[in-house]
């Protein structure tokens, strides 16, 4: 019974890391249609910003978290509105299949980009962030790494809920989902949404790159 509390207590650690990317993809797929095939090298993106700010650098790990996490959202930003905003106005023949196939680009430019940094020509590792003696609950033994990562995506994901249910901004982002054409009737800029909602889910990729960074091997291609 303890190997088998064990597997669980690794496979809950596991899937919330990987119920932040699924959650990145979801919101882009509900928002916008389009499947990002991005999104895993998102999570690589971050890994290698937060190695370089920590490792290269020498800056603390928060200050890493906030330069991984801002650099992806305005990369979110910026691709829609320079990239997929562009695409829309083209009026290709196949709007999705076109902003698809962008998203394979945006993958092949954060490869090519990450192997423009120092030290990624080898196999790297983040350092934890947080670092102590584990934790032992009966027959389980916990990580101070674990246990931060489950508490920080149900953080990242309770804020996310109260966000998208309470503020403007979220209920807007929700509308814009639901029915863009209704939205535009309403005022809403859904122009602007779309972006919004690009930022926020590169941001969240980011946050699960931070997370798993220390768990695994890093590489370009990972």
């Amino acid at each position: 019974m303890g190997a088998v509390a064990q597997a669980v207590a690794s496979g809950v650690v596991t899937g919330t890391i990987y119920a932040l990317v699924a959650l990145s993809l979801v919101i882009l797929y509900k928002s916008t249609d389009v499947i990002n095939f991005a999104g895993g090298d998102v999570v690589m993106a971050a890994c290698y910003i937060a190695f370089i700010t920590v490792v290269v650098a020498g800056a603390p790990y928060w200050l890493a978290a906030i330069v991984a996490v801002l650099g992806l959202f305005v990369i979110g930003a910026g691709f829609d509105r320079l990239v997929l905003a562009r695409i829309a106005r083209g009026k290709a023949d196949n709007l999705m299949v076109a902003m698809v196939i962008a998203t394979i680009g945006l993958s092949y430019v954060l490869k090519g980009a990450v192997r423009l940094l120092p030290h990624t020509e080898d196999v790297q590792t983040l350092p934890p962030a947080f670092t102590g003696p584990p934790i032992f609950l009966g027959n389980v033994i916990l990580l101070r790494q674990d246990v931060g990562i489950v508490v920080i995506t149900v953080a990242v994901m309770a804020l996310l809920y109260l966000f998208y249910r309470y503020t403007r901004l979220g209920k807007g982002l929700r509308a814009t989902a639901e029915d863009p054409r209704a939205a535009v009737l309403i005022g809403i800029p859904v122009q602007r949404m779309r972006m919004l909602i690009w930022a926020i889910a590169c941001a969240l990729g980011a946050i699960a790159g931070l997370l798993v960074a220390p768990k695994i091997l890093m590489t370009p291609d990972m």
